[in-house]
């Protein structure tokens, strides 16, 4: 048999262009491969946990069992109380944080431990009328308040304030330290009561202290003049608080470590008034002129200890500016007065100071069971 002899395998060399599109052909299908690759793992990932729990709902397959292991490495690894926590038995109920107790105004007043009793103007008269209402006082009581300046601006004793002489208002001539010496000597503790604002005396001589009318300076009058109208002290006037804060210093230094400072309220201004007066009086934080006003009392007696005394009936009214004031000073207590028309109402008066203490002062019979309390004597006549 014949074979066919085999020619010479002749080899060509590619290209340079040859070479380039083989290898931009192999490199597309790589790329296409992967791409596809990537896009079916992509919606299988997607479909297959919808899948996965479709099938699980309908009991086609059943959730794999949650396992947590703690290997013995990882217990060693862990500090002994958290350790201990582990091992022990879950708690059934967790419990609850522990809670502060709430605070009762009414304890808060109880601590306070006075049992007071307010002297009538008429004892300060001379010193008998001093004597003699001293030696009535109950026994038990601890407070003796005094009150050396009452509504309308009058001063009860002999002060040598030259503000106070101009305004002719002492109505008793009493040596204040002969005062605060005689309720010492009975064992009391002398508190001196000061009516602050409620004073038209001091305005009528130094108008500056005055509510006054915006644009004309004319007097603020709580009626017309024909009407017996009479002008307030300001609280926003620098002159009546250093007035104020004078008395204080008079008082303070003859001994006397305990002041009531009452009378801290605004006049009844009717929205007309409001509209000539100063802005401040209408102001919803116009309280804080109250607050200034006992501060700087405070500051004139710098170790002795304030209380705030309103009115009970004011307060049943709705007129908080004075409370609003005490909770924003250092204040021992608040005194509110109870008379026979508020009596009914003395529990919530003596919770109305909120976190202040709060003692009754009582214009009528103190009750029994009372504590705490202010027993106010009234003038014979």
């Amino acid at each position: 048999m014949k074979f066919k002899p085999k020619g010479r395998k002749i080899y060509r060399e590619k290209t340079r262009f040859e070479r380039l599109r083989a290898f931009r052909s192999n490199t597309g299908a790589i790329l296409v491969t992967v791409l596809c690759a990537g896009v079916l793992g992509f919606v299988g990932y997607s479909a297959g946990g919808p899948v996965l729990r479709f099938l699980q709902e309908q009991n086609v397959l059943s959730a794999p069992e949650k396992h947590t292991e703690t290997t013995e490495a990882a217990q060693t690894a862990l500090p002994e109380t958290v350790q201990s926590a582990e091992l022990t038995e879950p708690a059934t109920e967790v419990p609850a944080p522990p809670q502060e107790a709430p605070t009762d105004p009414q304890s808060d007043a109880v601590m306070l431990e006075m049992r007071g009793v307010e002297l009538a103007t008429d004892a300060l008269a001379t010193e008998e009328t001093l004597a003699a209402a001293l030696n009535a006082v109950p026994a038990g009581t601890t407070h003796v308040l005094v009150p050396l300046k009452t509504e309308g601006g009058t001063i009860y004793f002999a002060s040598a304030n030259a503000d106070v002489k101009r305004t002719d208002a002492v109505q008793a001539f009493l040596p204040i330290g002969t005062i605060y010496d005689a309720i010492l000597k009975k064992g009391f503790i002398p508190v001196a009561v000061i009516n602050t604002l409620e004073d038209d005396l001091y305005p009528q001589s130094f108008m500056d202290a005055a509510y006054r009318i915006a644009g004309s300076g004319d007097y603020w009058l709580d009626a017309p003049p024909e009407e017996g109208g009479k002008p307030w002290m300001s609280p926003f006037s620098e002159l009546a608080r250093q007035y104020l804060a004078e008395l204080t210093y008079e008082i303070y230094m003859t001994g006397f470590q305990e002041f009531v400072c009452e009378g801290l309220t605004f006049p009844a201004f009717t929205d007309e008034q409001l509209a000539q007066l100063d802005p401040r009086c209408g102001a919803a934080d116009r309280y804080t002129a109250l607050a200034d006003t006992v501060e700087q009392m405070q500051e004139a007696a710098p170790n002795a200890t304030f209380y705030i005394g309103a009115d009970g009936r004011r307060i049943l009214n709705n007129e908080s500016d004075v409370l609003s004031a005490a909770q924003t000073l250092q204040i021992a207590g608040v005194l509110l007065t109870v008379d026979d028309v508020t009596f009914a109402n003395a529990d919530l008066l003596r919770s109305a100071a909120g976190t202040v203490p709060c003692v009754l002062a009582w214009k009528t019979a103190v009750p029994t069971g009372e504590t705490s309390y202010v027993q106010v004597m009234e003038n014979e006549n």
